[in-house]
Formats: C-alpha cells, sequence, structure tokens
C-alpha cells in the first residue's frame, strides 16, 4: 500500500505541469463536425538525419521543430497572435523494453511535448524542442502516465462506467502527433511496388488536427487529417511545413531535396490560361490539379514496377 501511495505521488508530481493548466486554443481547438480533410508533407529521411547532426538532437526533435514552426506559420496566417505561445502535442510512446518487442498487445503511454510555435529562429526553436523533450524524459512523464492509467485498472467497474459517462471537455492538449517507424526499403505485392504509405489519424472532441508521422523507403511522412470545418485549407497548412522544414534545413547548411505532398500542390495552384498566361488557380481548380498531379507523380514513379494498384 506504501508503494503504491508512494507511485501515485511520483506520477502525479511528474505530470502536474502539464495537467494543473489547460492548453492554450486554436483555430483548431474547437468542438468537431463530421467533414475530414487530408494533406501530407514529405521529407527525406536521410536529409532529416543530416540536419540533426548538424544542430544536435534526434530525429523526432527536429520534426517536432518543423511541426512547430508550420502551425507556428499557419497560426499567424489566420490571424492568431503566437508571441510566446507554446502548443502541447499529445505523443504516444511504447512502454516495452528492447526484449519485450514483437509481443502481442499494446502497453502504450504518452507524452506531452511542448510545440514552441512563438519562436521565429528555427535553430533556437530546435534547441528549445530539444531541450523540453530532455525535460520530460528526464521526469519520466511517459512513465507517470503510465502508471496513473493502471490505477484505474483498480476501480470497480461501477464506478469506472459512471465516470465514463460524466461529460468531459480534453484540455491537456492542443494536438495528437504520432511518430510509427516503417520499413526503410521498399515493399513490393509481387512485381507491384508500394510506391507510398500515408498515414492518417482521428480527430476527436476539440482535437481538429491529428498529425501522423510514418518512415517509409528513407522519407518521413507527416499525414495532416483535419476537421474541415476548422481548417478548410489543410493543403495550405502542409505548405507551411515544408517552410518550415526548408528554413532549418537552409539554417544547418544541408542542400535541398526532392518533397512532395504540398509542393506539388504549389505548382498545381497555377492554371493556365486560353491565352497561355497563369492565373490563381480557384479553390476547386487546385484542388484537382492537386490531385491530378499527385495521381501522375504516383502513376510515373510506378512505372518500372508495373501497374500502380489503387490509383483510379
Amino acid at each position: 500500500m506504501a508503494d503504491r501511495t508512494r507511485e501515485m505521488m511520483s506520477a502525479s508530481s511528474a505530470t502536474l505541469p502539464v495537467s494543473a493548466t489547460p492548453a492554450p486554443r486554436t483555430v483548431f481547438n474547437r468542438p468537431v463536425g463530421g467533414d475530414r480533410g487530408f494533406a501530407w508533407a514529405q521529407f527525406s529521411f536521410p536529409t532529416t538525419r543530416a540536419v540533426k547532426s548538424a544542430l544536435g538532437g534526434t530525429v523526432n526533435d527536429v520534426v517536432l521543430t518543423v511541426l512547430a514552426g508550420g502551425l507556428g506559420r499557419y497560426l499567424r496566417a489566420r490571424g492568431q497572435d503566437t508571441k510566446g505561445l507554446e502548443l502541447r502535442a499529445m505523443c504516444p510512446v511504447s512502454m516495452r523494453e528492447a526484449d519485450e518487442r514483437g509481443q502481442l498487445g499494446n502497453l502504450v503511454s504518452n507524452m506531452i511535448a511542448p510545440l514552441y510555435v512563438g519562436v521565429d529562429d528555427p535553430v533556437e526553436r530546435l534547441g528549445k524542442e530539444r531541450d523540453g523533450m530532455n525535460r520530460l524524459k528526464e521526469a519520466g512523464q511517459a512513465k507517470a502516465f503510465y502508471e496513473m492509467s493502471q490505477f484505474g485498472v483498480r476501480v470497480p467497474p461501477l464506478i469506472a462506467a459512471m465516470g465514463a459517462a460524466m461529460p468531459f471537455q480534453q484540455t491537456l492538449f492542443n494536438t495528437v502527433s504520432t511518430n510509427v517507424p516503417g520499413p526503410m526499403i521498399p515493399l513490393y505485392f509481387g512485381r507491384h511496388r508500394l510506391v507510398d504509405w500515408l498515414p492518417l489519424g482521428i480527430v476527436s472532441n476539440n482535437i481538429g488536427l491529428f498529425v501522423a508521422i510514418l518512415t517509409y523507403n528513407q522519407r518521413i511522412t507527416l499525414g495532416i487529417t483535419v476537421d474541415s470545418r476548422l481548417i478548410p485549407d489543410p493543403w495550405f497548412l502542409t505548405q507551411c511545413l515544408e517552410e518550415s522544414y526548408a528554413e532549418l534545413r537552409e539554417a544547418a547548411g544541408i542542400e535541398d531535396d526532392e518533397g512532395t505532398g504540398a509542393r506539388c500542390f504549389a505548382v498545381a495552384g497555377q492554371v493556365e490560361t486560353d491565352a497561355g498566361a497563369s492565373k490563381p488557380a480557384t479553390a476547386p481548380e487546385a484542388v484537382a490539379a492537386a490531385e491530378q498531379a499527385t495521381v501522375g507523380t504516383a502513376r510515373a514513379a510506378a512505372d518500372q514496377s508495373g501497374p500502380l494498384q489503387g490509383v483510379a
């Protein structure tokens, strides 16, 4: 009993900084509806790793820095002041030890990672992300959340059911960012190569933005699932992510690499008139052109390995 009490006190102290104060509200932290949108941005994994080596931290720190910079750009474009603003991202964390990998079932906790959207300088932002994540790891926040989740196992079923039925407004974080490591070599179905792997997520009450991060075949893909009423322009958000990535890469002195997703949409955002001059595309034209460009790119990439399945 005394051991469990000490564990509860330790877990409470580790989670207190985020549980005691609500996360700041943004344009995508409102009640969600039934409409969904999706877009993505892709970056070279070797280049991202080179940025990490040049500036310090981990690949995950670099990705969170890019995400924070992109969200800052997007919020400012939507009219929200980001000076001094720090958002929070809920990041699922595996609690398995090295010798437990590959076992069935879930053993997951989470960390509430800071997103310094108000820091304009990309190197300074990376430093803050790196230091913030190191503090959370040293405090054992993921383990603390896991221990607290286990306390509920001891609650009688009737009490647990009554608690689950009570209205609850989530205020601990602004978005979810889940990082799933995939195979770093291309996969095949027979002679057909899997060209791309685009991750989707689930929006929930007051969380109109889900960022699913997946590594596959030397690429990092950020899949943006949104509530379309709260974020009606997900491709613009991915363009903000591309710009955030570019400024960090340039600050690290790393050469440019080829991007897709948001960048292909930016190219498709210009349509030709009858006179041959280009004009900005309207929203429906731009979306249709982006879809055509994406399908065309995927088909071209699959030419050497047979017809691409799943592309109309």
